[in-house]
């Protein structure tokens, strides 16, 4: 008899076929006669058991079962084609503005490990969530993050740095969180690990189990106390209380901070903003950190733009006009978060420039591939259906996050 049991997978009978769960929030399917081909079988939570077949002979032939599936997952949020992007996938994780490590030359570091998000909110800069129009997801390996940010950490040469997980969506998404925090948090030259959060999937467990793994401050979107324009904004069903009991629960914590994060829509949720002013000094948000920090709607093309963006001019007129009202302070720059400028990393190439890449896979939208060069993840715009090497033409190489137009072949 053979048992074949994973750690990151598990296993669902359906009819005519298993599904099988990676990372819980992923899955593939395992068609009944591909299992029937190997031998007699069963699955269990974490298992199959094949009894008519040597151990050896099972785990070779599932092995590849699995690798076709892991080549072929998708998001149980929305359905959508996911890329699991791992040490030997051959997509370097700079390059790209929604997964992977994103560096500013600053103390600051961005982590995303997941796109996707279980909110569907109509304001959404990136169109993520329930209706999302992107047409790829991405999943990051959690070692191969740990192992790329130590080395551009021992790049930067400097201490007291801010890892700050931020997606394209809700991390919450991404079941190892809790490891991939402590294993960042325990990087010595680390002074803090931040993370964003709509707050929904956060429950007092996996909350105490993100502050004991060293996760410091959660930077929570909340954006109005009234249920039904909390709904509204999320653009489906929204507990606000349960994500009001959270932030409470945050606050009263010694070992976590909490700023509040809300958007402001106008004609929406104008008015919601000096009651969050009041709930967030209220529950003590902010001991190391500002207790609130609005943000202004802004509209992008490839977003959700239900309104027009209050102009700058106004946006900030409106802050100091509540910084009086309220005493408390809205407007905020780098010191604000003791934000410091490093050592560059290196650009591998500039705007302008004709490089070759690899395309490795499909990109977030149709038009979009994403394709590697020199260590670097490009996004090029190119025709579907492109693959291989490719002259790409670079039209965005701003914070090594590179975007590029495909360039024709010569004949």
């Amino acid at each position: 008899m053979a048992i074949i049991e994973y750690d990151q997978l598990e296993f669902r009978r359906e009819k005519n076929h298993v599904k099988a769960f990676f990372l819980k929030n992923f899955y593939f399917t395992i068609e009944d006669d591909e299992l029937d081909r190997i031998g007699s079988w069963k699955v269990r939570k974490n298992a199959v058991d094949f009894s008519s077949v040597s151990q050896r002979s099972a785990e070779r032939k599932f092995r590849l079962i699995v690798q076709k599936g892991i080549s072929e997952l998708r998001s149980s949020i929305n359905n959508h084609p996911t890329e699991y992007v791992h040490a030997n996938s051959g997509i370097p994780l700079i390059g790209n503005s929604a997964f992977g490590i994103i560096d500013r030359n600053s103390t600051l570091i961005e982590v995303k490990p997941v796109t996707g998000c279980n909110l569907n909110c109509i304001y959404c800069s990136v169109d993520e969530g329930l209706s999302s129009r992107r047409r790829q997801d991405f999943l990051v390996e959690k070692d191969y993050i740990v192992d790329e940010l130590k080395k551009l950490i021992m790049f930067k040469q400097a201490e007291r740095i801010e890892v700050h997980i931020g997606t394209h969506g809700e991390p919450m998404l991404y079941s190892p969180l809790s490891q991939l925090v402590r294993e960042i948090s325990g990087i010595s030259q680390v002074e803090r690990v931040s993370m964003d959060t709509n707050g929904t999937m956060l429950t007092e467990k996996k909350l105490d189990e993100l502050a004991r793994a060293g996760l410091s401050q959660f930077n929570l979107s909340l954006n109005s106390l009234d249920p039904k324009i909390a709904a509204k904004m999320a653009g489906c069903a929204y507990d606000v209380e349960k994500v009001r009991d959270t932030a409470k629960h945050i606050a009263a914590r010694e070992d976590t901070d909490l700023i509040l994060t809300p958007i402001l829509l106008p004609g929406v949720n104008e008015q919601e903003i000096p009651k969050l002013i009041r709930f967030a000094r209220k529950i003590g948000a902010g001991k190391h950190c500002p207790a609130i920090g609005i943000q202004n709607f802004l509209n992008y093309r490839f977003g959700r733009n239900p309104v027009k963006q209050m102009p700058s001019a106004n946006f900030f007129e409106k802050m100091r006009e509540w910084e009086r009202q309220h005493g408390i302070k809205l407007i905020f720059g780098e010191k604000d978060f003791h934000i410091r400028k490093t050592k560059k990393l290196p650009l591998p190439f500039r705007k302008g420039d004709v490089v070759e890449a690899e395309i490795i896979c499909d990109g977030r939208i149709g038009n979009e591939k994403i394709a590697a060069a020199d260590d670097r993840n490009i996004t090029v715009i190119c025709p579907d259906g492109t693959r291989g090497k490719v002259r790409v033409k670079l039209i965005r190489s701003k914070h090594n996050i590179f975007v590029g137009k495909c360039l024709k072949k010569k004949r």
